[in-house]
């Protein structure tokens, strides 16, 4: 599963939410399964094959990623990988200032 547990990223407060996104991608073994993701508990790509990448919009704060293992009706496999990742705000200094203040 990617990203790994734990993870943290960082969203430039100078940039469009819209073009900040995380990648997310499993792979799974099973002939003919499907994923679904969720994040923090509500669904987010339904029945995308293994391998796949899904791209997240990513929201400030910690986060709970979930993906699940479904046959072709949608039925569960009983496979759930989990992990937790962490996105800060970041808040880039003026112009010519040679750095990032971070929270």
């Amino acid at each position: 599963v990617e990203p790994h547990d734990g993870a943290i990223f960082y969203r430039d407060s100078r940039l469009p939410a819209s073009n900040q996104r995380i990648a997310l991608q499993a792979w799974v073994r099973q002939p003919h399964a499907r994923l679904q993701w969720s994040v923090d508990g509500r669904p987010f790509a339904a029945a995308v094959t293994s391998g796949s990448v899904v791209l997240w919009p990513i929201e400030p704060g910690r986060h709970a990623l979930a993906v699940d293992a479904i046959d072709t009706s949608g039925r569960p496999l009983g496979l759930r990988e989990t992990v937790a990742i962490e996105v800060e705000a970041v808040d880039v200094t003026a112009p010519g200032a040679g750095g990032v203040a971070m929270p």
